[in-house]
């Protein structure tokens, strides 16, 4: 396998032709990662392999920043698939007839993160398939499950150590979408969807900017909502990705 220089710009992932790049920091054996379709270093070197012809976008966003707008119109511009994390996961046999989701946003911080890690697992595998066949949008990634984790009152942060960083099971994204928009324009949004604040989003309130900037640590391409309607947004995400080299 030939070798290339390893290129990784903030926002946007690298790329060989039209297939997905990735990177890890180790592999287990050369057939291993070629067959997960990993970017393995060694020391300065980097061994490419390509994924599928389809490129991977995640949305971020804290509540009321226009992310559930978006990334609906995004999927349909793109013409991609539209995932999200965490994806629908049920066991009947622990939760009947519900998303194991409404069981674990109920738990202490360490099964509920426990809970969304392994929910990142499932939402890349679901779009390692889908990017054989086109782009793909996720709703939400890992990058959410780091930066929440800011929230936990145990005292400690267990994900520290994955700040601005892959987990090596998971696709990294081709680029990350951050929206931002300022605390009064989120809680003007949120109060106009006719229901209460979940606990989380009512310990957002005091840990706002310290959730923003672990989203930041992942170099994401940034787009403000303030002010814009969802038509603006949506252009202003498509220029941005643009300059990644993904387009409709």
């Amino acid at each position: 396998m030939a070798r290339r220089a390893c290129v990784r710009p903030a926002a946007c992932r690298s790329r060989v032709g039209s297939a997905a790049l990735f990177e890890v920091d180790r592999m287990d054996g050369a057939g291993l990662a070629m067959a997960r379709g990993y970017v393995s270093r060694s020391g300065k070197d980097s061994f490419y392999v390509e994924v599928g012809m389809g490129k991977f976008v995640a949305v971020e966003g804290l509540d009321g920043t226009g992310k559930s707008t978006l990334v609906c119109k995004l999927a349909k511009s793109l013409a991609a698939d539209l995932l999200r994390t965490p994806p629908d996961m049920r066991a009947p046999d622990l939760f009947p007839g519900k998303d194991l989701r409404a069981l674990f946003d109920k738990c202490d911080p360490v099964r509920r993160r426990a809970y969304y890690r392994a929910a990142n697992l499932v939402a890349s595998e679901a779009a390692r398939v889908a990017l054989e066949r086109s782009h793909v949008v996720m709703d939400r990634y890992w990058t959410s499950t780091y930066a929440y984790a800011a929230l936990d009152d145990d005292g400690s942060d267990r994900l520290e150590k994955w700040a601005g960083r892959y987990p090596l099971e998971l696709l990294e994204p081709n680029a990350v979408v951050l929206l931002t928009a300022s605390g009064e324009t989120r809680r003007r949004r949120m109060s106009g969807r006719g229901r209460p604040l979940t606990d989380e989003e009512e310990r957002l309130h005091d840990r706002e900017q310290r959730v923003i900037e672990r989203y930041r640590e992942f170099g994401p391409l940034e787009v403000n909502t303030d002010n814009r309607n969802p038509a603006e947004v949506l252009q202003d995400t498509l220029d941005a990705l643009s300059g990644c080299g993904i387009e409709p």
